[in-house]
C-alpha cells in the first residue's frame, strides 16, 4: 500500500516528516525481506517473526496523514483509480516476464485472470483501495470521538481483527468458528482498526508510559511468535504461518510500537535541510519498492543465479534483503526522473 505522502499534509523539513520518512524506508526494507526469504532455518524464522510489522506500519501511516482533515471523494476516487491502473500495469510487466521465462501459459481468459489477481504481492493494492474509499466514513469517527470511545473501537478491532482471526485460522476452535461465521465481523477489522490507529496517534500522541508498555508488549510479542513458529515449523521444517499473518499480535503490536517511538521523536530538530531532501526522495520511492522488488529478486535469483550461501545464515537474508532494497530503490529513483515513466514507479 502506498501510504499518504507527507507532502500532502505537512512540509518535509518538519521533524515528525522526517519520522515517517525513516518508517516507510525502514517497512519498506522488512517488506523486500519477507519475500526474499526462501530457505527454512532458525535465522530465517527470527528474521521473519521480526518483519511482520511492516505492512501494519504503512496502513498506519496512511491512518495517520489521510485522517487528519477532510478528504475529497474525488480525490479518494482518484488515488483509487490510480492504484488499480499501477496494479494492472505491473502485473502486465510480471506477466511478460513469466511469459519470457516460460512460466506461465495461456490464452485471453488466464490473462485476464493473471492481471486482477497476480502477481501475488500487489493484493495489498486492493486493500489500500478499500481504505481509500472508506476514508471519509472513518474520518467521522476519527475527529469526533473522544479518547475512550476511540479505545474502545480499537480494542474491538483488535480483539476481534486479530486476536480472534488467529483463533479462528488455528482450526483448534470451531465453535469460535460457527459463531464468528453467523456475525460476519472478524474479517473487517483487521485493516480498518490500523487505519484508525493512525488516526488515534493524531489526535492522541502517546505518553512516554504508553510507548514504554507498547514496546514492552511489541518484544514479548515478537518473540512469542518466532517461538512459537520454530517449535511448529521444525518437524516439518516449513515455516508454520499462524503467527506470520500481518494481523497477528505479533505484526500489529510492534508495528504500533514503532510508529509511537517514532512520533514522539517529532520535538527533536530537524535534520539538515539537504539530508531532509534526499530522506523525503528516498521516502517517496518505497512504493516503487514494493512494486517492483519481487522483479529484481527473481532476476537475481534465476537469470543472475546470485545467491549469498557462503554467508552465516543470521546474515544472508538481511544482506540480500538489503541488495534487493538498494537496486529496486535506484531504479525507483531513476524512473522518477523520466517524465513519461515517472507515473509508473508510484
Amino acid at each position: 500500500m502506498q501510504p499518504a505522502r507527507e507532502s500532502d499534509t505537512h512540509p518535509i523539513e518538519k521533524p515528525f516528516d522526517c519520522g515517517t520518512a525513516w518508517m516507510r524506508l525502514l517497512a519498506a526494507y522488512f517488506v523486500v525481506l519477507i519475500h526474499a526469504a526462501w530457505q527454512f532455518s532458525p535465522a530465517e524464522v527470527i528474521w521473519l517473526s521480526a518483519a511482520r510489522f511492516s505492512v501494519p506500519l504503512f496502513v498506519i501511516i496512511s491512518g495517520f496523514y489521510l485522517l487528519s482533515s477532510p478528504q475529497p471523494a474525488r480525490r479518494l476516487t482518484k488515488k483509487t483509480l490510480r492504484l488499480l491502473g499501477l496494479m494492472l500495469f505491473w502485473s502486465a510487466v510480471y506477466y511478460l516476464y513469466a511469459r519470457l521465462t516460460g512460466t506461465v501459459s495461456g490464452g485471453a481468459a488466464a490473462l485476464a485472470v493473471y492481471l486482477l489477481t497476480q502477481p501475488v504481492h500487489l493484493w495489498y493494492l486492493y486493500a489500500a483501495a478499500a481504505l481509500y474509499l472508506f476514508t471519509p466514513v472513518f474520518f467521522v469517527f476519527a475527529k469526533h470521538a473522544g479518547r475512550s470511545v476511540y479505545r474502545y473501537a480499537l480494542t474491538l478491532c483488535f480483539f476481534f481483527g486479530s486476536v480472534v482471526t488467529i483463533l479462528l485460522r488455528s482450526g483448534s476452535f470451531p465453535l469460535l468458528a460457527d459463531i464468528m461465521d453467523k456475525t460476519k465481523i472478524a474479517a473487517l477489522l483487521g485493516f480498518p482498526g490500523l487505519f484508525l490507529l493512525g488516526g488515534y496517534f493524531r489526535r492522541f500522541p502517546t505518553a512516554r508510559r504508553g510507548r514504554i508498555l507498547l514496546c514492552t508488549a511489541a518484544l514479548f510479542s515478537v518473540a512469542a511468535t518466532a517461538a512459537w513458529t520454530w517449535r511448529c515449523s521444525a518437524p516439518k521444517q516449513q515455516i508454520e504461518p499462524l503467527l506470520m499473518s500481518f494481523f497477528a499480535p505479533g505484526a500489529v503490536l510492534p508495528a504500533a510500537a514503532i510508529f509511537a517511538v517514532l512520533q514522539a521523536a517529532a520535538g527533536r530538530p530537524a535534520a539538515h535541510p539537504r539530508a531532509a531532501t534526499l530522506l523525503a526522495e528516498a521516502a517517496r520511492c518505497t512504493f516503487g519498492v514494493y512494486l517492483m522488488h519481487p522483479l529484481v529478486l527473481l532476476i537475481l535469483r534465476n537469470q543472475l543465479h546470485l545467491t549469498f550461501g557462503l554467508l552465516p545464515e543470521a546474515l544472508d537474508l538481511p544482506l540480500r534483503s538489503l541488495l534487493v532494497f538498494l537496486l529496486s530503490l535506484g531504479c525507483t529513483a531513476l524512473l522518477r526522473r523520466i517524465p513519461f515513466l515517472r507515473r509508473i514507479a508510484g
